[in-house]
């Protein structure tokens, strides 16, 4: 899988914004059922994960509070749940920052999560804010067995993008736009019996302020991560939030 998807025979979703237009969306026949969701408390999710287990939903999202704006209160990630898809309930807070100067003592972004063997692995970027400012990113790891109660990995950050050969860490920039490594979303690969994660990071000759490209990294046992290349055809775009599918 992942050698069809760096040629491009895979379907990978991602924001690329701002630089495509806008379109007509062509009429469609109405779904049966739509969902809506209305905010809770005056906030809404942001970046997000979503699982079920039994007959239960779980979100795991960046949790903005309307009344003062999002990524500004950094509590960690909500954890909602839901039996229908319509009404969620907040269970509360998982995976708050650090404290001191850790590598994720500053945020908690954008979850991933996948399942094996009764053991939910979730994947998050860490975010600490250095002498210069800069949102240094990491990618982190957490596990459950019940997605109520999670452990940090001790082996974290699990992907640290500065340790990429061809890739750029501006952990330097005085910008604040930071030391982008985030995003991460993890799918297995029935062919190469191996899980994938993208996200999404720089690489050499890219502009800090705008520019990033999708990137590979790639596991056998969802503790240990290599990186793998990056993707050419998501170059020259403010690539994020990607995720990738077979079809």
């Amino acid at each position: 899988m992942i050698r069809r998807l760096l040629n491009g025979a895979l379907l990978l979703t991602l924001v690329i914004a701002p630089l495509l237009p806008a379109f007509n969306t062509p009429s469609r026949t109405p779904v049966a059922h739509a969902v809506e969701y209305t905010p809770l408390n005056n906030n809404r999710p942001k970046d997000f994960a979503i699982i079920r287990q039994g007959a239960t939903w779980h979100v795991f999202a960046i949790y903005c509070d309307l009344t003062v704006g999002c990524d500004s209160l950094r509590r960690g990630l909500m954890h909602l749940t839901s039996t229908d898809l319509t009404h969620w309930t907040e269970v509360g807070y998982v995976l708050p920052p650090d404290n001191g100067s850790s590598w994720d003592s500053y945020d908690i972004w954008a979850p991933s999560i996948v399942e094996r063997d009764g053991t939910y692995y979730m994947y998050y970027t860490g975010v600490q804010k250095n002498g210069s400012n800069t949102l240094v990113q990491k990618i982190g790891l957490a596990t459950s067995t019940d997605l109520y109660t999670w452990t940090k990995s001790g082996s974290n950050p699990v992907v640290d993008c500065s340790t990429f050969t061809w890739g750029v860490y501006y952990n330097t920039a005085d910008s604040g736009d930071g030391a982008a490594c985030r995003d991460a979303n993890v799918t297995w690969d029935p062919n190469e019996h191996q899980w994938v994660m993208s996200l999404s990071t720089r690489r050499t000759g890219s502009t800090p302020a705008n520019i990033m490209t999708i990137a590979l990294a790639t596991s056998e046992n969802l503790t240990s991560w290599r990186q793998y290349n990056y993707i050419a055809a998501t170059d020259d775009f403010t690539s994020e939030s990607s995720h990738i599918f077979t079809h």
